[in-house]
């Protein structure tokens, strides 16, 4: 999935839920996808948890709201 990602997309970085990866589970995909792309060209692999960065970018765009007011759309 790695070598994928980043032959297609060239991402930076990629983020896996800590729900669903462990420390062990990156470790062995950096592994494994370092047969397919150097590992100086591999996008680092983060675990996060998505619930709290999805409450955060909801928190971001309502204060964003907030201060710039809403878009108008051309009508």
């Amino acid at each position: 999935m790695g070598p994928s990602f980043s032959a297609i997309i060239n991402p930076r970085s990629i983020i896996f839920s800590q729900e669903e990866v462990d420390q062990a589970a990156i470790k062995e995909i950096e592994l494994r996808s370092a047969h397919y792309i150097p590992a100086e060209h591999l996008p680092k692999l983060v675990i996060s948890d998505w619930k709290k960065d999805y409450l955060y970018g909801l928190q971001s765009l309502g204060l964003d709201l907030m201060v710039t007011g809403p878009i108008k759309e051309d009508k």
